[in-house]
C-alpha cells in the first residue's frame, strides 16, 4: 500500500507545468512605492487625522 503523503505529492506533479503570473512591481499602480507623492501624503494624512479627532472628542470632555 503506497504511502498517502506520497501519493498525494506525486499526483501533484503530474500533468503539465502551471503557469505562475509574477506582478512587475516597478510599473504597478497599486503598490504603493509606486505612488506620486500628493497621494502618498493624502493617504497618510486622512486616516491619520481621523485617528486624531476621533481621540481629541474624549480628552476635550475630560476637561470641561
Amino acid at each position: 500500500m503506497a504511502d498517502p503523503e506520497t501519493a498525494s505529492i506525486k499526483t501533484s506533479l503530474e500533468g503539465p507545468p502551471r503557469q505562475v503570473h509574477l506582478p512587475d512591481w516597478t510599473i504597478d499602480p497599486a503598490n504603493a512605492k509606486n505612488w506620486s507623492t500628493p497621494k502618498k501624503l493624502y493617504n497618510t494624512a486622512v486616516p491619520s487625522l481621523l485617528c486624531f479627532l476621533m481621540s481629541v472628542r474624549p480628552v476635550s470632555d475630560d476637561y470641561r
